[in-house]
């Protein structure tokens, strides 16, 4: 019963979002410095830009700012673009993924508590950890 009510109360806050959040969101993730885990720190508490995903990729008018964000961007903006573009299934996934991979500039990341730099070609191919950037992605707006 809990749970369900949580969840309830999460689409409720997701549906009622106010154009402050929204905006609050976007810049968010356009000034994001870093690219991270769900959850970070030692205590591992959420992520500001895990929440601002999970707000914006909930509202498909957020594709073309996800799709701006790979277009305009370099960097951990660029990555959290693309994972929108995926969570959204864009047809620009694809496109913008080679786009963001061709960028040689290191990307500071935050796995946990371990902070590290990778290529965005190794991010997006899931060579910085062993996994899949789509599985990561999903992992951040869960």
């Amino acid at each position: 019963m809990r749970v369900q009510l949580m969840a309830g109360l999460t689409l409720l806050a997701t549906a009622c979002a106010t154009p402050w959040a929204l905006e609050s969101a976007r810049e968010d993730l356009s000034n994001a410095g870093e690219f991270t885990s769900a959850k970070v720190g030692y205590s591992g508490e959420r992520s500001e830009y895990a929440d601002a995903l999970k707000l914006l990729a909930r509202r498909r008018s957020s594709e073309d700012y996800f799709l701006q964000l790979t277009e305009l961007s370099t960097g951990a903006p660029a990555l959290y673009g693309l994972c929108g573009l995926h969570l959204l299934d864009s047809i620009h996934f694809r496109t913008a993924a080679v786009r963001v991979s061709a960028s040689a500039e290191p990307v500071p990341t935050m796995q946990g508590c371990i902070v590290n730099s990778f290529s965005p070609a190794d991010i997006v191919s899931g060579a910085w950890n062993g996994g899949s950037f789509t599985d990561f992605c999903d992992d951040l707006v869960q």
